[in-house]
């Protein structure tokens, strides 16, 4: 059970002992003689007991009995007065542990609240920190999207100006191709017209030497009719033999389209050798075969001639169609370069538009 304190009781005869000492009761000296109390708790009982002895030295006139009885009185009074005084004293100690334990819970409640509220300060500077830089991002953010804005419109027009160049290159390319294209045709035109006239050139040359094949034929027929008069024809061999080696001679000029006539000196050369083993007069018939030579001879020298112009207008169409090719072959690498630059005009143009 808790202890109840100091009690009027208590300090009614710590008073009367330091009176029966010839001293003064005091709070002091009271609170000094009881060991215990507080002077807050000593004075009102003391000051209480004080005003109860002046009562009781005012009253000292009246009968014993009577002053007996009023002491009886008092003290059963002060009794009672003191058992509330406990009564309530227990509730006010309960009351106020209560309100200690109340007090102890909100102070706990007011350093968990001080510590929420640091918590809260730390996190509102944190948090006026971040906005601080987030302020600092956004402004940094507003002047790159400015910059951005104006690179943009730099963009845009340089997009602007690449497009209106691509657009020229184009129509350049264009124009490039169409000339192109009209000097392809115009060049497979000439080659179609200068390949016609060949054809035509060798179509004559090939009927002219098929005419003179069919002189040859009847040459050799000819030959095979005087084999018979070859034995007088003698003389004339030397004169035959070089008539030979000028139609030798002859026949080499001639490269590509004489070979055949070659061949047919070879043939006539084996023949002679066989007339000069025969007997016969057949000079008449050398004769005419002689004068048949020469005009042989001539023809082939004309077929030379028809050969050399031929070769010299084969020559002259084979440096057209080298200085054709050269120009072509420079079309094309203009048009590589046209192509590359037309390439790099549409990565720019991407580049931009990304």
């Amino acid at each position: 059970m808790a202890r109840l304190g100091v009690t009027f009781q208590d300090v009614e005869l710590a008073a009367r002992a330091l009176q029966d000492l010839q001293l003064e009761p005091t709070v002091d000296r009271v609170r000094e003689h009881l060991g215990t109390g507080s002077k807050s708790t000593i004075g009102p009982l003391l000051k209480k007991w004080k005003a109860g002895q002046r009562a009781v030295e005012d009253a000292s006139g009246l009968p014993e009995v009577l002053v007996e009885a009023v002491r009886t009185l008092h003290l059963q009074l002060q009794s009672n007065a003191q058992e509330q005084i406990e009564q309530i004293t227990v509730k006010l100690e309960e009351t106020d542990k209560t309100r200690q334990q109340e007090s102890e819970a909100i102070k706990q409640e007011l350093l968990q609240s001080k510590k929420h509220a640091e918590e809260l300060a730390q996190l509102l500077s944190e948090s006026q920190s971040q906005l601080a830089n987030t302020q600092q991002q956004l402004e940094h953010t507003r002047l790159e999207l400015v910059k951005s804005a104006a690179q943009r419109d730099e963009s845009l027009a340089k997009c602007q100006d690449l497009k209106t160049a691509l657009q020229e290159s184009n129509q350049e390319r264009r124009d490039i191709r169409s000339h192109f294209e009209h000097y392809q045709a115009s060049i497979a035109e000439e080659r179609e017209r200068e390949r016609e006239q060949q054809m035509q050139s060798l179509q004559t040359l090939d009927i002219q030497i098929q005419g003179l094949r069919g002189e040859i034929s009847e040459q050799r027929m000819q030959y095979e009719a005087l084999q018979g008069e070859c034995e007088s024809q003698k003389q004339k061999q030397e004169t035959l033999q070089r008539e030979n080696q000028y139609l030798q001679i002859q026949n080499e000029k001639a490269q590509l389209e004489g070979q055949h006539f070659k061949s047919l000196s070879e043939s006539l050369s084996e023949k002679l050798q066989t007339i000069e083993t025969e007997n016969g007069d057949a000079q008449r018939g050398l004769q005419d075969s002689k004068h048949q030579v020469v005009e042989l001879t001539m023809k082939l020298s004309q077929v030379d001639s028809n050969l050399v112009s031929t070769k010299q207008q084969l020559d002259e169409s084979l440096k057209t169609m080298q200085l054709l090719t050269a120009k072509n072959h420079s079309l094309q690498e203009e048009k590589s370069i046209l192509e590359g630059r037309y390439q790099q005009l549409c990565a720019q143009s991407n580049n931009v538009m990304i």
